[in-house]
């Protein structure tokens, strides 16, 4: 089972349940397990989970975690030896004890023996407390005192970690075991006044088990491991400096003492990874997974990422962080309410579900930020950079934006009531399903621009209207009286136009992508590209026998135009609608249909020869609807001839 467990089909339903009866959220069983969110997330999911962990949640859930955890695969048992056995058996009866005089906040962690051909071995030895505990008199009293009850004079204290007394301890095997057996016996309760938490034997390694650990550390140098699910996988005291680890799954993977010396763990998942003594000198730890990793003070890593795995772990509630470099970081889930990260570079930086209600943002460079569903209530973000951010479903409410700059912030479902907004520029920013409300300040642009994606604007009155540079994607606005209107630099793609009055509107600049133009007002004064004016001229003039040879019409919605025996040749229609259009004795050879949509489009003795971007499923189709394809030079075998 190694250093995980996870929750079996069966196991799920009776968590889930459990769950409800508590009546609990998340964030309230992680604060009593003390683990961040996201490995109850994933606890919940059926993912590995750190065992401590996952008997500690499953304590306070009040459920059995070996009813619980999914049992090993058949193959997994068979390489385990007699030890491993007798482990399971005395954990589990270990676990269905009452933990009820220990809470989680010191969650109970093994005495783990790692058993060596030399008949030395090593144990994790853990008690009850903090690090703070821990002086160099008292250790050396605790070696002594272990010496005496091992019956082991060589018995040694290697390390000692954080976050709990846990002490490494090498000695013989006869001497750990004896340790181990005096604990699963109750007679080993407590060391020089400080209670023993708890004991889990593990299995010896063998040799096969060490080549196959060699075989694994192999491939990853010579062919990297990017993508690779090594969740669980035990990796400690390996070289693998510069191996390429991106986006590996690594989650409660043993990689303690092991070299990651210039390492790419970008985008990877260290949740509950053993970090402990590691080598990460300029390692890539961009976008990686923190989240109740274990690290100590030997392990070697920069300041940005211990200080990433403290915000995350420990939270940072209050903290100053001014001026914080902090970009490319994922950082899911962090406290940070009433935090001052003014000044903070977090652009591109994974802040969803975060907490950072009344967090000081002013000046915050947070262009590409990740805040879905973060909790902004309440914060500064004056002045701060959000540019491309990702605000769906963030808490905004209260939040002083002023002169911040939102341009292509994505605001879906993000509640901006009584949001400060003045001055902030919202430019292409997409605010359809947004919340506003009366006490939202925001300006009477982008005021008008929300009520037109949410409420629609058909027949409205809006001569000259000033819409430059808003987000009006797929907007309603047929019919509707744009006279004299500013819609330069809008994004108007998608947009319903049907019969709406564009005369003396400016349009320059504008993207009129897949725009419904089907009987739209233009006329000379109106400020439009020869593109998009000649799209308007086909879907409303029509251009029976028309020469458009080469034209470019890439991203254009013709559906339904009258297109018969024009010459398109050469065009560029990719991305073009061209549903229901008329192209009979149309010429389209060597023109570029990319993504064209073609449904339903009359297609009768149209020329199709050296085209570009047709699937042959498509080509097939359109044969059939009448279409004429040349397969090779001189051979005009596909000629229509008729139904």
């Amino acid at each position: 089972m190694g250093r995980s467990c996870r929750a079996s089909k069966e196991g799920a339903e009776k968590i889930k349940k459990a769950f409800q009866l508590k009546g609990w959220t998340q964030d309230y069983l992680a604060g009593t397990v003390r683990c961040t969110r996201q490995t109850v997330i994933k606890f919940f999911a059926s993912k590995p989970v750190e065992k401590r962990l996952f008997q500690a949640i499953c304590n306070e859930l009040d459920l059995e975690w070996g009813e619980i955890a999914e049992l090993e695969i058949e193959q997994e048992q068979s390489s385990r030896n007699s030890v491993m056995n007798t482990a399971q058996k005395n954990t589990c009866e270990i676990a269905s004890g009452d933990y009820s005089t220990t809470k989680v906040l010191t969650p109970p962690v093994s005495v783990a023996i790692e058993q060596k051909p030399s008949g030395k071995g090593k144990a994790i030895f853990v008690l009850t407390g903090t690090i703070d505990s821990v002086d160099e008199e008292l250790l050396r009293a605790l070696e002594t005192h272990l010496r005496t009850i091992s019956k082991d004079a060589l018995l040694t204290i290697k390390k000692t970690e954080e976050g709990s007394i846990k002490i490494t301890l090498e000695a013989s095997l006869k001497g750990l075991e004896r340790l181990v057996a005096l604990f699963n016996s109750g007679e080993l309760t407590e060391v020089l006044g400080i209670p023993v938490e708890d004991v889990q034997l593990l299995p010896s390694t063998t040799r096969d088990e060490d080549q196959d650990k060699s075989r694994l550390v192999q491939e990853i140098i010579a062919q990297g491991a990017k993508g690779r699910n090594l969740c669980d996988v035990d990796l400690s005291g390996a070289n693998l400096s510069g191996a390429d680890l991106s986006n590996a799954d690594l989650s409660c993977a043993d990689l303690s003492d092991t070299d990651l010396r210039k390492a790419n763990l970008s985008g990877s998942d260290l949740n509950c990874a053993d970090l402990s003594g590691t080598d990460l000198t300029d390692a890539d730890l961009s976008g990686a997974y923190l989240h109740d990793a274990i690290i100590d003070s030997a392990t070697r890593i920069s300041d940005k990422w211990r200080l990433v795995w403290e915000i995350v772990n420990h939270g940072s509630e209050g903290r100053d962080l001014r001026g914080a470099m902090l970009w490319n970081n994922n950082l899911k889930g962090a406290i940070l309410w009433n935090a001052n990260l003014s000044g903070a570079n977090l652009r591109n930086a994974n802040l969803s579900d975060a907490n950072l209600r009344n967090a000081n943002l002013s000046g915050a460079y947070l262009s590409y930020a990740n805040l879905s569903g973060a909790n902004l209530s309440g914060a500064t973000l004056w002045n701060a950079n959000l540019s491309g951010a990702y605000l769906s479903y963030a808490n905004l409410s209260g939040a002083y934006l002023s002169d911040a700059y939102l341009s292509y912030a994505y605001l879906s479902y993000a509640n901006l009531s009584g949001a400060y907004l003045s001055s902030a520029d919202l430019s292409y920013a997409y605010l359809r399903n947004a919340i506003i409300d009366s006490a939202t300040r925001i300006s009477d642009k982008w005021r008008l621009v929300w009520e037109i994606v949410n409420q629609g604007s058909e027949g409205r009155d809006l001569r000259g209207a000033y819409l430059r540079g808003a987000d009006l994607r797929g907007a309603d606005l047929s019919r509707a009286d744009l006279r004299g209107a500013d819609l330069s630099r809008a994004d108007l793609s998608s947009a319903d136009l049907s019969r709406a009055n564009l005369s003396g509107a400016n349009l320059s600049d504008a993207n009129l992508s897949r725009a419904y133009l089907h009987d739209v007002i233009i006329d000379s004064a109106t400020r439009i590209s020869d593109k998009w004016r000649l799209v308007w001229e086909i879907v409303n003039q029509g251009s029976e026998g028309r020469d458009l040879s080469g034209a470019n019409l890439s991203g254009t919605n013709l559906s339904y135009a009258n297109l018969r025996d024009a010459n398109l040749s050469y065009a560029n229609l990719s991305y073009a609608n061209l549903s229901g259009a008329y192209l009979r004795d149309a010429n389209l050879s060597g023109a570029n249909l990319r993504d064209a949509n073609l449904i339903s489009a009359k297609v009768e003795k149209a020329l199709f020869i050296e085209t570009k971007g047709l699937t042959e499923d498509m080509k097939q189709n359109l044969k059939q609807r009448g279409a004429i394809f040349e397969d090779s030079p001189g051979d005009r075998s596909e000629v229509y001839a008729g139904r």
